[in-house]
């Protein structure tokens, strides 16, 4: 099971930018590709500096803090998962893991837990379910979100410097 993302960039510079491109050049996919890999490269340099794509830090999980480690790095599974696709006329930055979701949007919900069965939702919809031989109750379930998918500031620096790139060698024939 994988969970996808997709974000849309609405900047209006960055999109002026693919537009003039688009005008001169014939083939989008060369500056697809270096917008993919500058993004997957700073997807996974937010496991580094555990800094969401706004700026704000990601609280530390207990378990990180009491290992003196960094959160969402034990295993380095979910970080190296990052990876980017070219879809058509758009590149897609994202993980295939089932519970990249649960990270990127957190949990906050009433866990109700029968004899029989736990659920929950998290905060994007997705319902999960599973077996348990505990008493019944409820409890209230959190896991903050810490995004490591989107675009920063600095990344749409990059992705207008990678433009103006692409489009000079686009306009001078090189």
């Amino acid at each position: 099971m994988s969970v996808g993302f997709t974000l849309h960039v609405d900047d209006a510079d960055i999109l002026a930018g693919l537009r003039g491109l688009r005008a001169v050049a014939s083939d989008l996919r060369p500056v697809l590709e270096d917008i993919g890999s500058e993004l997957e490269s700073s997807t996974v340099m937010r496991f580094v500096t555990n800094v969401a794509p706004d700026g704000m830090p990601w609280a530390p999980s207990a378990a990180a803090t009491a290992r003196g480690s960094q959160t969402l790095v034990d295993t380095t599974r979910l970080r190296d998962s990052i990876h980017y696709v070219l879809d058509g006329d758009a590149v897609e930055v994202g993980s295939a893991l089932a519970y990249a979701g649960v990270h990127q949007g957190g949990i906050d919900e009433e866990v109700v837990v029968s004899s029989h069965e736990r659920r929950f939702t998290m905060v994007f919809g997705r319902r999960i379910s599973g077996v348990t031989n505990v008493m019944p109750h409820s409890r209230r379930m959190r896991l903050p979100a810490r995004p490591f998918l989107g675009v920063s500031a600095g990344d749409g620096a990059v992705i207008l410097d990678i433009i103006g790139d692409h489009l000079a060698r686009a306009a001078g024939g090189h």
